[in-house]
């Protein structure tokens, strides 16, 4: 409807301003038209009046008798005055009443008829109460004769020609409304269809297009489809390219900050807030946002220097990756503590390693040379320096196999388990250490168990190894048992206790106490690592605590 009005507007305003104009035109002309009539038929009748008057012996009192008689038909007022401006006869007063009518030197008429000989003037009269025309003229004796008629005559004339005017105007203005009205209706009803399409694609809307009977119209009709339809299709591969983006940003490790170039948010992923809990409103200023003093330090130096860097968070190590693009700035923190952690490690292991295979390669490389370059020693010697590197050899063999089996552990998964019969892994313990010199005691549930029968092997040697070489008790007692779907292994030794500071510790790589426990045998310092490291697979604990018997309780549930 807006559009319907402002076309009709459009359409009338323009005829109205110059139907106006031609009716003041009009109206113009018709009073110049009109006073130049009155003038020239007011004149007529001054020269018809004047030869009464042009005397020096006039009858005063006769000539009244027939002008009264005229004014009161006509209204044509006649006055002689005298040059000193004094009103000797007036048609339109009783006789007597004509002395004492006041004096017209300074009527306007008068003033212009001593000055050019003739005036007109046109005012509002006080002793007619009405708006007169008056004309003056001097005559040859020198008085003034001046007649003057009512303009209401000439004010009938403007009425009716004014109501002749309002009449056509109101039937053009009629005729002019319908007429635009049904033009407005032809040009806004396609503008409106136009502008439907218009708010439907402003606002999201599904549009219906409609059809166009005017050729113009449906052209630019198809065009805008053409366009909506190129748009839609733009706007859906991009949506779909925004949520793969996303869908990339969640699932990186990296967390990811986008802010404008004066440093305004614009977007983060879930992990850059899993790093620094921090959220930020839309288009607020980042260290506005940032309430930590520690975090807006390390932010306020990366912001400024805006390039690749190294930094250290709440004790966590992060390379900070800065990338300016189109008036934004992308900031991707690389969490490398872990990395720089296992460059830590690595680095110890290795020197570990290194340092666990010199042991037996310098005994087995030591006696071996006595042997090669001592070609003269007795058989005693040479055998017990044979018997040196044979243990020598066995010792780098073994810790050779737990390097591998430890390597093994740390890169796999664990998929599945096996269902194992308990009965049958205490008959196979029993049967590797018949020969022990310690007395192990065994208490296993009957049963079946689920995991792996190798793991659970290499967990309760490993334990029972550890149990033998380092305990100085005589007895040795292992237990497995089943509680709350979980297993529970148990191996106690009868001392010496582990102190506190190295429980924690024990289960590190390559770490014994062989110095402490017992100098005469020393591991590999890898079996408990392994143990540990099997119990992680299963999601499982692994813990150490005194005993009852005065030694060591390792406790296994997975």
């Amino acid at each position: 409807m807006k559009i319907f009005f402002k076309t009709l507007a459009t359409i009338l305003i323009p005829f109205l301003v110059i139907f106006f104009i031609s009716y003041m035109l009009m109206k113009s002309n018709m009073d110049s038209s009109l006073q130049n009539y009155v003038r020239a038929d007011t004149k007529s009748k001054f020269e018809l009046i004047a030869h009464d008057f042009d005397t020096k012996n006039i009858n005063k009192k006769k000539l009244y008798a027939v002008y009264a008689k005229t004014y009161k038909k006509t209204l044509l007022r006649i006055t002689l005055i005298q040059p000193n401006g004094k009103v000797i006869f007036d048609s339109s007063i009783p006789y007597a009443a004509i002395e004492k009518l006041e004096n017209h030197k300074y009527r306007p008429e008068i003033q212009k008829a001593f000055k050019k000989g003739s005036g007109f003037s046109q005012r509002f009269s006080k002793t007619k109460k009405m708006y007169m025309l008056y004309y003056a003229k001097i005559l040859p004796d020198g008085n003034i004769l001046r007649i003057s008629y009512p303009l209401t005559y000439l004010k009938d004339i403007r009425n009716h020609f004014e109501s002749g005017i309002y009449t056509v105007f109101l039937s053009t203005l009629i005729m002019l409304i319908i007429v635009a009205a049904l033009m407005a209706r032809r040009l806004s009803f396609p503008v409106n269809k136009l502008n439907y399409i218009a708010d439907a694609i402003k606002n999201g809307k599904n549009i219906h297009f409609p059809r166009f009977k005017d050729k113009a119209f449906a052209e630019v009709s198809g065009l805008i489809y053409n366009i909506y339809k190129a748009m839609k299709q733009n706007q859906k591969e991009t949506e779909i390219e925004r949520e793969k983006l996303n869908h990339i940003l969640e699932c990186m490790e990296e967390g990811v900050l986008l802010t404008s170039e004066d440093h305004r948010y614009i977007h983060s992923n879930a992990r850059f807030f899993d790093m620094f809990n921090i959220k930020f409103e839309k288009d607020e200023k980042i260290l506005a946002g940032i309430d930590d003093a520690e975090l807006l330090s390390v932010f306020s130096s990366i912001l400024s220097k805006k390039t690749t860097s190294a930094v250290k968070i709440k004790n966590k190590n992060y390379k900070v990756y800065c990338k300016k693009m189109h008036g934004h700035i992308l900031f991707v923190f690389s969490d490398i503590e872990d990395k720089m952690q296992y460059e830590y490690f690595k680095s110890e292991l290795v020197g570990n390693i290194s340092h666990e295979l010199k042991t037996p390669i310098a005994a087995i490389m030591g006696y071996a040379e006595t042997l090669v370059i001592n070609k003269d020693l007795d058989e005693q010697t040479k055998e017990e320096f044979t018997d040196k590197i044979y243990e020598s050899s066995i010792r780098l063999n073994n810790l050779l196999n737990d390097i591998l089996e430890l390597h093994r552990l740390e890169n796999s998964n664990l998929t599945s388990a096996d269902i194992v019969s308990a009965s049958d892994i205490q008959k196979e313990l029993k049967n590797i250490y018949k020969n022990s010199t310690k007395n192990i005691i065994f208490d296993f549930e009957t049963g079946e168990v689920k995991i792996s029968a190798e793991h659970l092997l290499s967990i309760l040697r490993n334990l029972i190894d550890n149990a033998l070489k380092y305990s100085s008790g005589k007895n040795i007692y292992v237990s497995l048992k089943k509680a709350n779907e979980k297993i529970k292994i148990i191996v106690d030794d009868e001392g010496p206790i582990i102190p506190k500071e190295d429980r924690d510790r024990i289960f590190e790589r390559f770490y014994t106490r062989s110095k402490s426990r017992n100098k005469q045998k020393s591991g590999t310092g890898l079996g408990l690592s392994i143990v540990k490291h099997i119990v992680k697979l299963y999601n499982g604990s692994v813990k150490l605590k005194q005993n009852e018997y005065g030694g060591n309780s390792f406790i296994v549930e997975i």
